[in-house]
């Protein structure tokens, strides 16, 4: 009895001898396709060595797409620096202020100094300074002068500083960058400054500084409403006349 497949009916050494031949048979075709395959790459070998037409036509090919690759990797090169570009551009700013402070207004405030000043220095040399080494004043208050440097007063005295009516309640300021040196309350401040020169701030005061304190030029000593500042700058404890020393109010 012939040997049949129980499921199909069909004779199982028909279908082995069958399944064999097709296998034979792809193998067979892709012995073929790969013989020719390579004499193709051989004859295109050939035609791009000869100095023919054909073979220059060939090299053209050849050449058109080493070009386009080329091209390609250019692209793509120039795709990854606008990547990087942009991906730079998206970090934080270090150097920008912040808002915050903007707003609020509490950003630090730069001294008015020489730009060769540096933080640690000896505070004096931040004082701008005039032609003869001096520092540079401001007047310490707004208001009207009532008696100006070397006036003889109603005592017969000459006048040894300056003479404001201050009207209102207003800052009294400090003329230069310098150090506190003596504060006598509600009467009297000094200010030590560059070039053994000294100013003093007498009057009503209410004063909002201490001995020690180093000030920035226009900060505030205290406050006077109202009342004559008598403003002084001596130089080696000698008076001298404030305008030679004063660029005008601030």
């Amino acid at each position: 009895m012939a040997n049949r497949d129980l499921f199909s009916g069909v004779d199982t050494n028909r279908r082995r001898a069958e399944e064999a031949h097709g296998t034979g048979w792809l193998s067979r075709r892709l012995f073929w396709q790969g013989v020719a395959a390579l004499l193709l790459f051989a004859g295109v070998v050939c035609l791009y060595e000869q100095e023919s037409a054909l073979g220059e036509g060939v090299r053209y090919v050849v050449a058109l797409a080493q070009a386009d690759e080329q091209e390609s990797m250019a692209v793509n090169g120039l795709a990854d620096l606008w990547r990087e570009t942009v991906a730079a551009a998206k970090l934080p700013q270090q150097n920008e202020p912040n808002p915050s402070q903007a707003e609020n207004g509490t950003e630090d405030e730069p001294l008015n100094v020489d730009s060769d000043y540096q933080p640690g220095e000896d505070y004096l040399a931040a004082a701008v300074l005039n032609d003869e080494g001096a520092p540079v004043l401001i007047l310490p208050a707004s208001g009207l002068m009532e008696g100006a440097f070397g006036e003889v007063t109603d005592q017969g005295l000459p006048l040894l500083g300056l003479q404001i009516l201050c009207q209102g309640e207003q800052e009294v300021k400090a003329a230069a960058i310098g150090k506190v040196t003596e504060v006598v309350t509600g009467e009297r401040v000094t200010v030590s400054h560059t070039g053994g020169v000294e100013t003093c701030y007498t009057g009503a005061l209410t004063t909002e500084v201490k001995v020690g304190d180093v000030l920035r030029q226009g900060e505030a000593i205290g406050r006077i409403t109202d009342s004559t500042l008598f403003f002084q700058v001596l130089v080696d404890g000698q008076p001298q006349d404030p305008f030679l020393f004063v660029k005008g109010p601030e």
